[in-house]
């Protein structure tokens, strides 16, 4: 594997690929999901609409998405040659002729001129590059975003990062002093070094705090090496606040159109008291900015459009025939509905008076896209 490698005009880590993954919540469908259960107008309203992922890693997303979507155009990028070069082999092996993967960084991308994207996707990107690279991909979006089009991308929250986030420095340090990544364990012996730390119990290395808690999930769950590396050696990492996040997006015309993962969405699941500090705020940056500081949230996955368009039930009528038909279920039968328990990534309560109608009217063998409109799933 060799040396770590930090491409200082990106402060990204290079020196080895990343893990491949299909991350199905970036389904141009979820995505219009999202925005219609929170009371606006879908995106794609055709199958031939142009889709774009920024730092496409080995590609998996968007091969998956050109061969579920044949009529649609994918255009993808990655920084590491090696994710490219793999991403084009699959790509060739299935015989995909409506997706591009290019072999670029956000400046080489931004010099091309493109054909306006319905969708712009960057999973894993936002908060691990530098500013100006965050600022290349704002500009990309600006230039290349079509008028009902819609920025989907994730990055790491202050909110529940700002207590912990001086273990991505100690973790940073501790992967520059490893000489030889091909040492068996190399990534447990990290983890355990630094852990190793936190025996001093006192201030931010106390072994009772949130930062040790942390370490310790990463061990839990033997985090592969090349997880850590990308994930912790950038000298470009940073939490971010919704809130600036928000202010950025604003001043590309983009607001905020919901979160891509659907439970982040349903307001109602979360307590009385949380409800309560966001109803009584104007904004949605003071809202999102509530509910992650309540949860600690670490981790968000945000939806902004260049025009959202309210939707009104008088507006139902003029969807396509697609969203109107598409259809939620339960993949629990109620035998297994476990109220007034922690509901497993949210941290909330399922209370039986609140959100059982909600679940008994989905339970009814489905319901579709209009219905449940109608029955008041989403803001508002």
């Amino acid at each position: 594997m060799g040396d770590v490698v930090i491409n200082r005009a990106h402060g990204y880590f290079t020196g080895t690929d990343y893990v491949s993954e299909f991350y199905n919540q970036n389904d141009p469908s979820n995505l219009d999901l999202v925005r219609f259960l929170n009371r606006l107008k879908p995106v794609s309203t055709s199958a031939n609409f142009r889709y774009c992922e920024l730092g496409c890693g080995h590609g998996l997303t968007s091969i998956t998405l050109a061969a579920c979507y044949p009529e649609a155009e994918f255009l993808a990028n990655d920084l590491l040659p090696a994710h490219i070069a793999s991403a084009k082999a699959l790509k060739d092996q299935l015989g995909l002729n409506n997706l591009t993967f290019l072999e670029a960084d956000f400046e080489q991308l931004l010099a091309q001129d493109y054909e306006p994207f319905d969708y712009i996707i960057s999973h894993g990107v936002y908060s691990w590059v530098t500013e100006y690279q965050k600022s290349l991909i704002r500009q990309f979006v600006d230039a290349n975003l079509a008028t009902n089009g819609v920025f989907a991308f994730s990055y790491n929250c202050k909110a529940g990062w700002s207590e912990i986030e001086n273990i991505v420095e100690l973790l940073r340090l501790a992967v520059t002093r490893i000489s030889d990544f091909d040492t068996p364990d190399v990534s447990a012996k990290i983890l355990q070094q630094t852990k190793q730390l936190f025996h001093l119990n006192k201030g931010f290395l106390s072994a009772k705090s949130r930062a040790s808690h942390h370490l310790q999930q990463l061990i839990r769950h033997d985090t592969e090496l090349k997880y850590l590396l990308h994930e912790y050696a950038n000298t470009g990492w940073r939490s971010l606040h919704v809130s600036e996040v928000m202010e950025d997006m604003a001043e590309l015309g983009l607001s905020y159109s919901g979160s891509i993962n659907l439970l982040d969405n349903m307001d109602m699941l979360l307590d009385d008291e949380i409800q309560g500090a966001m109803d009584s705020l104007e904004t949605n940056a003071e809202r999102e900015m509530v509910k992650d500081l309540a949860l600690n949230k670490t981790f968000r996955t945000d939806i902004y459009g260049k025009n959202n368009h309210q939707l009104h039930r008088e507006s139902l009528d003029d969807l396509d025939e697609h969203h109107a038909t598409c259809v939620l279920m339960l993949l629990k039968d109620k035998a297994s509905w476990a109220f007034d328990e922690p509901v497993k990534h949210y941290g909330n309560i399922l209370h039986e008076e609140r959100h059982g109608p909600l679940l008994e009217f989905v339970a009814q063998g489905g319901k579709s896209i209009h219905e449940c409109y109608e029955f008041g799933i989403g803001r508002g």
